[in-house]
């Protein structure tokens, strides 16, 4: 079943998890997934395999959601190359102590 044919969708906190389970399960039903979290090597292997498996455009992005400015950068590079988003999974989280230790990486 392909229910997001066409779509483009964005999922924040994408790289691991349920992010990631999310990032596949929406390739497979179609979409063009965009995949932004903070671990940019995390990112980039999980929309390499999503895009070896289903054939589907896939973009990673180190976005950390705390940002504006890398948010904005983000989401630019997207509609750039899709000119629209459709769907947006706000999957990523800050604990207290990443934002204490100046966001290091998972």
């Amino acid at each position: 079943m392909n229910r997001y044919e066409d779509q483009v969708v964005l999922v924040t906190g994408g790289a691991r998890g349920l992010g990631a389970a999310m990032a596949h399960r929406f390739a497979a039903e179609g979409a063009a997934v965009a995949i932004g979290d903070i671990n940019e090597d995390s990112a980039n292997s999980l929309a390499k395999q999503i895009q070896n498996e289903f054939h589907k455009d896939c973009l990673s992005h180190q976005v950390n959601v705390t940002s504006s400015i890398s948010v904005d950068n983000w989401v630019m590079q997207v509609v750039g190359r899709h000119g629209r988003i459709d769907v947006l999974v706000n999957n990523a989280g800050v604990t207290r102590g990443q934002q204490n230790r100046g966001h290091q990486q998972r």
